[in-house]
């Protein structure tokens, strides 16, 4: 008798850094089919479909704003409850050009 398919995620939680190419990775431990799908276009799954146990690596593009910014990453598995994976992307760090750092002020006769 075949053992009833199971599918689990860890951590479901994850932090990533802003920078361009950024990446966190999750574990899925699972004796079945599975898929995984993000809801933002800028954190990528590099194995998006799978079978059985796998390490899923998550890319993330630069963070251009200087608040972070999150995308959830859903495991699917036929017949199976989703588990879902919240991602968080770090902001970037304001950037200010203060170049010269000398000023002359001149004043007009009156």
């Amino acid at each position: 008798e075949a053992s009833p398919a199971t599918l689990s995620v860890t951590p479901k939680i994850l932090s990533i850094a802003s920078f361009a190419n950024s990446q966190s990775s999750f574990a899925i431990s699972s004796n079945t089919s599975w898929i995984c799908s993000s809801n933002q276009n800028w954190l990528k799954i590099n194995s998006p479909s799978g079978l059985g146990n796998a390490s899923v690596i998550l890319t993330a593009e630069l963070n251009p704003g200087i608040i972070q910014r999150t995308a959830e990453i859903v495991v699917s598995g036929l017949g199976l409850q989703d588990e879902t994976i919240t991602v968080t992307q770090d902001a970037s760090t304001p950037f200010f050009d203060a170049l010269p750092n000398e000023m002359t002020i001149s004043a007009q006769a009156s």
